[in-house]
C-alpha cells in the first residue's frame, strides 16, 4: 500500500469502486455508489494537489539550504583569506621584531619596517620619515615600492606641507585620505600633481611616538586605487608602528650616546686625560683609548679599552715610572689601597718614545666592609707642560729680579751722570727723558714676553717723542724684520733714543729741512755681523763734540757693551753718521749665541 503525504494509506481506484479491477465493467450500479466513488476521487485530488505543495516546499527548502551552504563557503573562505592575512601580518611582524632584537644595519631593518606595513595593509606603497629637529623638516628614512625619483621628490618635507603626513605631523594623529581627489584635508595643488605623477590615489600616515611622547617620525602606506583600511588592519599596523617608533627612538639615542662619547673623547684628547680602571676581584685592568698617546707607552691589550691582566699591568705601569719617583710613588699607592677613598699623585713616566712626561693621577677607590679594595678608577693627566710652565715662570721670575736690579743700575747710573751737569731743571728733564727711553724698551719687552723685539717697533718707539709729524715725514728706516734680544734692545734703544735727541737739539732735525735715515742688516761672513746705522744730512753743518757727556757715552760705549760689539762715529759736513756692529749671535733672539753681554755702565 502507497504512504500518502499525510501518513495514511492511498488507496488506489480499484479498491476505492469496492470491487476488482477485472470484474465486469457494465456491471450495475447506484446513484450511492457514484456519488462516493466522486467524493474518493475529489479526495484523491486534495492529498495530490497537497503532495505537490509539499514537494514544492522541499524543493524550496533545498534551495534555501543550498544557497545558506554556499554563503557558509563563501564566509569561511573569506574567514580563512583573513585568518592568512591576519597570519602573513603577525609573521611579518615576528620578522621584523626579530631582526630589531638582533639589531645590525639601521638602513636594512628601516627598510624592513616599510616592508612591513605594505604586507600588513595590502598597501602598493609604503614610507617612513623621522623628524629633524635641527632643520624643522620630516626627513625619508626609507620607502617600498616606490621609483627612486620619490626619494628625490619627498626626502625633505616641512612641517607645513599640505600632505597627509604633513597633517599628522602637525596634529599628531592618523591621517586617513581615502581618495586624494576628494581628501577631507588640504592638499596643495604641487603636492596633488606630486602624488598622481608617482601613482598614489590613497593613503595613510599615522605619528611615531616615543615612550616618553616625543613625535619622531611619520609612517605611511599609499594605495594606487581608493582605500581604507579596515580596523583590524590598522590594529596590526599599530603594533608595527610601536616597533617602528622603538627603532627610531633607540637609533637616535645611540647616535646621541656616541656623539657625547666623541665629545668626551676629543675633551680627554685635548685635555692629554685618560684612565685606568682596576679590578681587583677578577684582576684585570682595562684602560682608555687614547691611554698611550697620553702616557706614552700602551699596555698589552688586544685592542684599546679591552682588560689586561692586573699583574702584568702593574708591572709595566710601575717599570715607566721615572727611576728617581719609584719610591715615593709607590708609597703613595700602598697608602691609597690600605683605605683612603681617594688621593692625587704626581710622578714622572718615561715613555717608550724616551719623552718624560708628568702624569697627575687622581684615585677613586671602592672598599669592601672589610677596608679591602674591591676596585680603583684612576685618571691620568699629562701636567707636563704646566710643569713646564711653572718652571718657565720660576725662571721668568728670577729673570725679572735679575733685570730688575740690573735696571735700577743703569737708572742710578743715567742719574748720576746726568747730574754732572746743568741745572736742576735741565737734569730733572733729561733723567725723565732718558727714564722715559728705557720705559719704552721695557714695554716692548713686556708685550713680547721678553722674547726679544722687532728692530723697526723699537726704532719707532725710541723716535715717537719727536711727534708724528717728524718721525714719519722726516725720518727713514730701512732693514731686515729681525728680533733684538732684551738686553740688545736696551742698549740700541737707549742709543737711538740719545742720537734722536742729539739731531733735535742740534743736527739734521734741528731745521726745517733735514733728514734722519736709520738702516740694519745682516752682513754674511764667516761670522755674521749685525750692523746698525744712524745717518744724518740737510743739518747744520758737525763736527766732533767739544765736550763728551753721558749722551756720548751712551751713545758709544753703553751700546757696543750690550752686543759686545764696536761703534763708530764721523762728523762730516754733512750730517752725523754712526754704526754699531756685532756678532749676530749676540744681538739676535733665537740665534745661536754665547750669553748675551748685561747693559751697563763702563
Amino acid at each position: 500500500m502507497t504512504s500518502r503525504n499525510d501518513g495514511g494509506p492511498i488507496r488506489q481506484p480499484e479498491q476505492l469502486a469496492g470491487r476488482s479491477a477485472f470484474q465486469g465493467v457494465g456491471a450495475p450500479s447506484g446513484d450511492a455508489e457514484l456519488a462516493q466513488r466522486a467524493a474518493e476521487l475529489r479526495q484523491i485530488n486534495a492529498e495530490v494537489r497537497e503532495s505537490r505543495r509539499a514537494a514544492l516546499n522541499l524543493m524550496e527548502d533545498a534551495v534555501q539550504s543550498r544557497k545558506a551552504v554556499e554563503a557558509l563557503n563563501t564566509a569561511l573562505a573569506e574567514s580563512r583569506d583573513s585568518l592568512a592575512r591576519e597570519l602573513a601580518a603577525t609573521q611579518q611582524l615576528q620578522t621584523a621584531s626579530a631582526s630589531l632584537v638582533q639589531g645590525g644595519d639601521t638602513g636594512a631593518l628601516y627598510q624592513q619596517i616599510v616592508d612591513a606595513a605594505a604586507a600588513i595593509l595590502r598597501s602598493d606603497y609604503a614610507s617612513m620619515q623621522t623628524v629633524d629637529e635641527s632643520k624643522d623638516v620630516l626627513r625619508l628614512l626609507a620607502y617600498h615600492g616606490f621609483d627612486p625619483a620619490f626619494g628625490k621628490i619627498f626626502e625633505f618635507v616641512g612641517r607645513d606641507a599640505e600632505t597627509a603626513c604633513g597633517a599628522a605631523w602637525r596634529d599628531g594623529r592618523r591621517v586617513i585620505v581615502p581618495d586624494i581627489e576628494v581628501s577631507g584635508i588640504d592638499i596643495s595643488a604641487r603636492a596633488l600633481d606630486d602624488q598622481r605623477r608617482v601613482g598614489i590615489r590613497a593613503v595613510q600616515s599615522t605619528p611615531l611616538f616615543s615612550r616618553a611622547g616625543r613625535l619622531l617620525g611619520i609612517i605611511s602606506t599609499h594605495w594606487r586605487a581608493p582605500h581604507a583600511p579596515t580596523e583590524i588592519d590598522l590594529r596590526q599596523f599599530d603594533i608595527l608602528a610601536r616597533q617602528a617608533a622603538d627603532l627610531i627612538d633607540r637609533v637616535e639615542s645611540v647616535q646621541r650616546l656616541r656623539a657625547a662619547e666623541h665629545r668626551l673623547r676629543l675633551a680627554a684628547d685635548a685635555a692629554h686625560l685618560t684612565y685606568i680602571d682596576a679590578d681587583f676581584s677578577r684582576r684585570c685592568i682595562r684602560s682608555g683609548e687614547n691611554f698611550a698617546t697620553v702616557m706614552g707607552y700602551a699596555l698589552p691589550t688586544p685592542s684599546p679599552g679591552q682588560e689586561v691582566d692586573l699583574s702584568v699591568a702593574a708591572s709595566i705601569l710601575r717599570r715607566h715610572v721615572v727611576s728617581n719617583d719609584r719610591t715615593k710613588t709607590r708609597a703613595a699607592v700602598m697608602e691609597l689601597l690600605r683605605g683612603k677613598p681617594s688621593g692625587k699623585i704626581e710622578c714622572r713616566v718615561l715613555g717608550d718614545d724616551g719623552m718624560e712626561r708628568w702624569i697627575e693621577s687622581i684615585w677613586s677607590i671602592e672598599t669592601a666592609h672589610d677596608g679591602s679594595p674591591v676596585s680603583a678608577f684612576v685618571t691620568g693627566l699629562d701636567i707636563t707642560e704646566r710643569k713646564r710652565t711653572e718652571e718657565q715662570i720660576r725662571l721668568l721670575m728670577s729673570e725679572v729680579n735679575h733685570r730688575s736690579k740690573n735696571l735700577l743700575n743703569v737708572v742710578q747710573a743715567i742719574a748720576r751722570l746726568t747730574a754732572r751737569g746743568g741745572d736742576p731743571a735741565t737734569f730733572v728733564e733729561r733723567l725723565s727723558q732718558r727714564i722715559d727711553s728705557l720705559a719704552a724698551s721695557q714695554d716692548l719687552l713686556v708685550k713680547n714676553d721678553w722674547r726679544g723685539i722687532d728692530m723697526r717697533e723699537l726704532a719707532k718707539a725710541q723716535l715717537a717723542h719727536l711727534g708724528d709729524s717728524i718721525a714719519q715725514s722726516r725720518v727713514q728706516m730701512e732693514g731686515l724684520s729681525v728680533r733684538l734680544t732684551p738686553a740688545a734692545a736696551q742698549g740700541v734703544g737707549m742709543a737711538l733714543h740719545e742720537l734722536a735727541t742729539n739731531a733735535v737739539k742740534y743736527g739734521a732735525l734741528s731745521n726745517a729741512r733735514g733728514l734722519v735715515r736709520i738702516t740694519w742688516r745682516i752682513a754674511r761672513s764667516d761670522q755674521p755681523t749685525f750692523l746698525v746705522e744712524w745717518r744724518e744730512r740737510g743739518g747744520p753743518k758737525t763736527g766732533p763734540p767739544t765736550h763728551k757727556g753721558f749722551g756720548h757715552t751712551v751713545i758709544e760705549r753703553m751700546a757696543s757693551s750690550s752686543v759686545r760689539g764696536t761703534v763708530e762715529m764721523k762728523y762730516p759736513p754733512s750730517g752725523l753718521w754712526w754704526r754699531l756692529s756685532a756678532p749676530a749671535e749676540n744681538v739676535l733672539e733665537g740665534g745661536v749665541r754665547s750669553k748675551t753681554a748685561e747693559l751697563s755702565i763702563p
